[in-house]
């Protein structure tokens, strides 16, 4: 689109004095329209859009709605910060902590995984079969594939059918707060093994396939335990002593981010609508596929590209508004052992809003002669 510089008030100001010199009357007092230009105060307007995988129970404060599976559920002025709580039958809840410091859109693109398939005690500690997240979990996982089996190891005696459940985890980084330089260790991605708390008197090989993950520097960790992982293509094998959820990390460094600012044509509508709808980009583009990047992309700036409706509103009155919006957007690039994720975010937008009104003014002329 092309830029646009709005230059009403100078227009204005043009006429206001080729109407004051117009012919004079003699002794008369009369009414003249002139223009003025205001740059009014908007109201405060905030809208927090989710978007969930499956038809889901979302919470916004004290607000409850249902969404539909794969469609945009928009919370109309929420608090400035607080928590999104999302549920859905057999599948995991979330609870994503939000703040929208000086922003005025915030966008979940929110994943509710099945769980992994189950397997019985006697299958896997007599039988020796090999536990798997399953086919529900894989597809929700853009197809990640998790796997163990626990060879000649038993466990502490705990008891419960066994499961390796693939999810992405709540917690939700600001890409907007990331600096030029920073190293970042992430959680794209999580593993719940279960049953909950088993021991092993030597750690079991748990297999993940990630597609994409090869030359990215991953690791796997349960708060500070770190296990030992060998990387190979995208598999990656870890050996867990312990089952609890195990954090399957990325470690990346931002090695640059390059700002600019995008203005947006101007929208007209008249002032007595006292709201307009302005349309913008939002979210993320990049040519990157591999799903543990792609899910931290999505974890830090909230949906890959598309056009939303951002709507304006002021206190109405009479006369012609513009509102003009421009865009701040940022290219990233991270990097993470031998791979480069470069992504263009579209941020932040700032609209302004000017009213065009016709006012009255008193004229009064000098006396003398006739006509």
């Amino acid at each position: 689109m092309k830029k646009n510089v709005l230059k009403l008030a100078s227009f204005a100001a043009g006429l206001c004095v080729a109407m004051t010199l117009t012919s004079c009357h003699n002794g008369e007092d009369y009414q003249e329209q002139t223009t003025v230009v205001n740059n009014v105060v908007q109201l405060e307007s905030r809208t927090l859009i989710v978007r969930t995988n499956v038809a889901a129970t979302v919470k916004v404060g004290s607000e409850t709605k249902t969404s539909t599976a794969n469609a945009d559920l928009v919370f109309a002025n929420p608090a400035a910060a607080g928590t999104i709580q999302i549920s859905a039958t057999g599948r995991q809840a979330k609870s994503i902590k939000y703040n929208f410091k000086d922003g005025a859109m915030l966008y979940y693109d929110v994943m509710l995984e099945s769980a992994g398939q189950v397997f019985s005690q006697t299958d896997v500690e007599t039988n020796g079969a090999t536990v798997t997240n399953g086919d529900d979990n894989k597809n929700d996982n853009d197809g990640v594939e998790a796997s163990f089996s626990l060879g000649s190891e038993t466990n502490d005696g705990t008891t419960g059918d066994y499961s390796i459940t693939v999810f992405t985890p709540d917690e939700v980084t600001n890409g907007e707060d990331v600096t030029k330089g920073q190293n970042l260790t992430e959680t794209p991605l999580a593993i719940d093994c279960k049953p909950d708390g088993a021991q092993f008197s030597n750690p079991i090989d748990v297999v993940l396939n990630i597609p994409g993950s090869d030359g990215f520097d991953i690791s796997v960790k349960s708060g500070d335990e770190v296990a030992t992982s060998v990387q190979a293509g995208d598999k990656i094998t870890a050996k867990i002593p312990h089952f609890s959820i195990w954090d399957v990390i990325l470690n990346l460094a931002c090695a640059d981010i390059v700002s600019s600012t995008f203005m947006y044509d101007p929208v007209k509508v008249n002032a007595m609508e006292g709201q307009a709808s302005v349309t913008v980009d939002f979210g993320y583009d990049t040519d990157v596929t591999s799903v543990i990047a792609t899910r931290l992309l999505k974890k830090m700036f909230g949906t890959p590209k598309k056009q939303i409706t951002k709507h304006v509103k002021w206190n109405a009155v009479e006369g012609e508004a513009t509102i003009t919006a421009s865009q701040v957007v940022k290219t990233y690039t991270f990097n993470s052992k031998v791979k480069n994720v470069k992504v263009a975010v579209y941020g932040k937008v700032t609209t302004g809003v000017s009213i065009e009104t016709a006012q009255p003014q008193e004229v009064k002329t000098h006396g003398g002669g006739s006509n």
